[in-house]
């Protein structure tokens, strides 16, 4: 909930709807390790030191986001600042490998369905993607070609 959409969770309609009942709203935080110790990079260790808290606070009128240091200090609350950590950290929110949500466990562990089997792993390892993408350029560079063919 923190950086997906309600839709990436498949466990209600809306956002507003992990507001606690008798709530106006509702706050997640995950922290994230930021120590150079793992052989990766730290996120802009200077500002936010040995780790990054990401806070989302839901609201019946929408939601926001805040990133801070490991003092506490609020550094950021845009969005592309999220995301810009996320892909630093290659943290796949919409991966099923990266975040398994419960519906997601559930139907895969009930499946004894290879063909389920399947499309989680083409989902998880991104082979279902680059298809797309491959078959988009592919359509691209035939109409390239019949531009060319037109000169």
């Amino acid at each position: 909930a923190v950086v997906s959409t309600q839709s990436t969770g498949n466990r209600a309609p809306n956002m507003t709807e992990f507001i606690k009942q008798g709530s106006s709203w509702g706050q997640v935080t995950i922290t994230i390790s930021n120590s150079n110790r793992i052989n990766h990079e730290a996120w802009e260790y200077d500002t936010y030191g040995d780790f990054v808290m990401v806070e989302r606070r839901i609201s019946k009128k929408g939601s926001t986001y805040k990133l801070k240091s490991s003092t506490g200090k609020v550094i950021s609350t845009k969005k592309n600042d999220l995301k810009l950590l996320l892909d630093h950290y290659n943290i796949q929110v919409n991966n099923p490998v990266s975040i398994l949500n419960q519906e997601m466990a559930k139907r895969f562990l009930a499946s004894t369905d290879p063909s389920s089997k399947y499309n989680f792993f083409m989902k998880s390892t991104h082979l279902e993607q680059m298809i797309l993408d491959y078959q988009q350029v592919n359509e691209r560079l035939d109409m390239i070609k019949h531009t060319i063919q037109k000169k």
